[in-house]
């Protein structure tokens, strides 16, 4: 079951990955440097990454306050 959950996952990224590294070979036959690129890939990814820390900061927040609500309407709407 997990093996057929993963397997197109994996699938995915190796097909991604094949791709990126065939672009950055026909990239570099063509006499383009690859080296910035891939360092503007690496500084885009820090951007991205400290862009979503304060979006992924208050995600372990969103149980709770569920619980809180359905805890307060279930003590409100219970019989007495």
């Amino acid at each position: 079951m997990r093996l057929r959950t993963l397997l197109p996952i994996l699938r995915n990224f190796l097909a991604a990955f094949i791709a990126l590294v065939a672009g950055m070979m026909v990239l570099s036959g063509l006499g383009v440097h690859v080296g910035p690129l891939i360092a503007g890939a690496g500084v885009f990814g820090v951007a991205i990454g400290f862009g979503s820390l304060g979006a992924t900061s208050s995600l372990h927040r969103v149980p709770f306050r569920f619980l809180v609500i359905i805890r307060l309407i279930t003590a409100f709407a219970a019989p007495r």
